[in-house]
């Protein structure tokens, strides 16, 4: 069988768009009966503590997930969750594309083909060096561009060394690659337009599990949303706002505080934000004093698709920036599959999804009075409600489910070791 080493710094338990598409690709193709071994460092919390079970882990170690094979380098604290400390991050990186090196030079079991997920940036140096040793072929797969999102959202000095590295590094990737795979149109076009040759260059975006779609109608699902509205201790009555995602920069959450504090007259909602980032601290604080916003820790997969289940909305948004119109923002998929209407603050190709799926309402980032409006639009317009959650599961299905992506990519990985 195809012989397949997949390298990524971020993989399950962990939760994010990273870790959900490495984790499901990894998922799919062990059980297509591929050899494939997943290559990533120890899990950490957004507050850059280890997952619990954990703590104690040797330097270097194997655990089987749902069947796959994942080969575990510790890395330290990376400072997630504490701002002012992203020098952590890059060290973090610079830890793990070293256990690369240190680790897997040597080995007797050679890859066909070495599959590099980045952002970071880093490990993808390390990942090519390891396809050139095996003389394996070298795929870079590409969720973001870095780093100049890193520049726009001001996480990076447009003039300092880190960003002359990142610089350097990413077009010497993008040209060394075999093949590179975008995650979306947008950033496939980015690459053409900075010169990359096309022919090299495919579009394979992220998906959703199939049995994450459209399950808010199962008993199960109702069940654990009435729990949750319990533990929320919401008025039966009350319509549930939800945005669930990460808590940082770059989703510019505080657009959804302001449209909260605009509907502070309206007794019947209460906006649920869970999740957490950097700029959770941050956003609690502005939050305090209104009695309709609540904050959740980040959830599990259960805890979330309770939450989808009992919202009469979900959100998403992110910062008005042009480097996050080329991706499709966190949980975008997910939120449109779980047949709740969806209003997103968003621009780009997640905009364009949204337009084509009719699942929601769209409304320009960071404007929070539009987005105020949008969401009082949908909770006062039930049917139009119910007919964007429909929607939403249906173009899903159809366009990102996951199996499919996973085959399409695996039938690509098959043509790029061939030769053909």
């Amino acid at each position: 069988p195809m012989k397949i080493w997949l390298i990524c710094q971020y993989y399950a338990p962990e939760r994010g768009t990273a870790q959900l598409r490495m984790s499901s690709l990894a998922r799919l193709w062990t059980s297509l009966g591929k050899d494939l071994n997943v290559l990533t460092a120890t899990p950490q919390t957004f507050q850059g503590e280890p997952y619990p079970g954990y703590e104690h882990k040797p330097p270097f170690f194997t655990e089987l997930i749902d069947g796959v094979s994942v080969w575990r380098h510790r890395v330290k604290n990376l400072g997630h969750g504490q701002p002012g400390r992203h020098g952590l991050r890059l060290w973090g990186q610079v830890a793990f594309a070293w256990g690369l090196l240190r680790h897997w030079f040597g080995q007797d079991r050679a890859p066909h083909v070495v599959v590099a997920s980045s952002p970071p940036l880093l490990m993808g140096l390390s990942a090519w060096l390891l396809a050139r040793h095996y003389q394996a072929k070298f795929v870079l797969d590409i969720r973001a561009l870095w780093p100049a999102v890193l520049v726009q959202i001001g996480l990076l000095n447009p003039h300092s060394w880190q960003y002359r590295l990142f610089r350097t590094l990413e077009h010497f990737l993008y040209r060394r690659a075999d093949v590179v795979v975008a995650n979306s149109r947008s950033i496939a076009q980015h690459l053409v337009d900075h010169g990359l040759d096309p022919k090299k260059i495919y579009v394979l975006p992220d998906g959703v599990g199939d049995e994450a779609i459209g399950y808010r109608t199962t008993a199960a699902a109702q069940t654990a949303a009435a729990q949750l509205r319990n533990q929320l201790q919401a008025n039966p009555l009350a319509k549930i706002v939800l945005y669930e995602g990460p808590l940082g920069m770059a989703q510019a959450v505080g657009q959804v505080l302001d449209a909260a504090r605009q509907l502070m007259g309206r007794s019947d909602l209460l906006f649920v934000i869970m999740g957490d980032g950097d700029d959770r601290s941050r956003l609690q604080q502005v939050a305090q004093g209104m009695p309709n916003v609540v904050f959740l820790s980040t959830p599990t997969d259960g805890e979330r698709r309770a939450a989808y289940t009992l919202a009469d909305v979900v959100l998403s948004c992110h910062k008005d920036v042009q480097g996050l119109h080329t991706h499709v923002p966190p949980r975008l998929l997910e939120l449109m599959a779980s047949g709740a209407p969806v209003v997103a603050a968003l621009a780009g190709e997640g905009a364009d999804i949204m337009r084509r799926a009719q699942c929601g309402l769209v409304v320009p980032p960071e404007d929070s009075h539009a987005l105020a409006r949008a969401i009082v639009y949908v909770l006062d317009n039930p049917d139009k409600a119910t007919d964007m959650g429909q929607a939403g599961p249906q173009y899903v299905n159809n366009h990102f489910r996951m199996t499919l992506v996973g085959q399409q990519y695996l039938a690509l990985l098959h043509q790029v070791v061939d030769g053909k």
